[in-house]
């Protein structure tokens, strides 16, 4: 079996996503999903109550007298979000990192939760090998040193192995 460039490419990102779901867990995963969404929402929601707190500060002043009042209401309140949202973030993550550690604690729990996360690791590796290779192959239409790097390394000419070669034809079949 012959190894292309690509193929080193794919592996990596293959192996580089199943680790770390492996490290992180299922549950790690999922909270952090959960955790990015909660902050996102709570801060969408509670960003302009706080921001109306500085408005009467010399700070505001301060800013409108420099880029004029509708400027900063909007500067303002986009960085009063981000700064809510890192702020409930750093505590939800905490939370996480417990309850991760706590699943992790006892070892059947922690050994399902760490092969599934691999699973999904794999699986999302996956999908951004394929996402890599399609992006590949469209620019191997549009540039012709693209395209005769990518017929040179995937051996589309010959009739050898090749893991990227083989991911290639069973994306395009499902997209055919």
């Amino acid at each position: 079996m012959a190894f292309s460039i690509t193929d080193i490419i794919i592996l990596s990102i293959i192996l580089i996503f199943t680790i770390f779901g492996a490290i992180k867990g299922i549950i790690g995963k999922i909270l952090g999903w959960v955790n990015l969404f909660i902050s996102i929402v709570i801060s969408y929601y509670i960003s302009a109550p706080i921001t109306s707190l500085f408005l009467k500060t010399e700070f505001y002043t301060n800013m409108v007298n420099s880029i004029g009042e509708k400027w900063s209401n909007v500067l303002l309140l986009i960085l009063t979000g981000i700064v809510v949202f890192i702020i409930l973030f750093i505590i939800f993550k905490l939370f996480t990192i417990v309850i991760n550690k706590c699943i992790n604690a006892n070892k059947i729990f922690g050994f399902f939760n760490k092969t599934l996360g691999a699973f999904i690791g794999f699986a999302f590796g996956l999908f951004l090998a394929t996402l890599y290779l399609l992006i590949f192959y469209g620019l191997a239409k549009i540039d012709p040193n693209i395209n005769a790097f990518y017929v040179s390394d995937l051996a589309i000419t010959d009739e050898k192995f090749t893991l990227s070669k083989m991911l290639m034809t069973y994306t395009m079949k499902i997209f055919n």
